[in-house]
């Protein structure tokens, strides 16, 4: 995913944003969930409110919140359709 500082999004959404469902990955149900977390301001507004507090975890092995707002972090921070 897009590389950005622990925890330095605002969470803003900036244009529709999506996921890429690679072909064979079987992973487009999940993708929706996490689009349409993302879509929700009141979502958005909580969970960056719970990443204030969360701490960050290793970059390797990173837990759900880890990497639910590193996947955040790159739909606020590319110019990129798709992430």
């Amino acid at each position: 995913f897009f590389s950005v500082p622990p925890w330095h999004c605002t969470m803003v959404v900036s244009g529709c944003k999506g996921i890429v469902n690679a072909l064979g990955e079987n992973n487009c149900f999940l993708n929706v969930v996490i689009q349409s977390l993302w879509h929700t301001s009141a979502f958005r507004e909580a969970f960056k409110g719970h990443c204030a507090e969360h701490p960050r975890c290793d970059a390797a092995s990173p837990c759900f919140v880890c990497a639910l707002h590193d996947i955040f972090c790159s739909f606020e921070h590319t110019e990129d359709p798709a992430v």
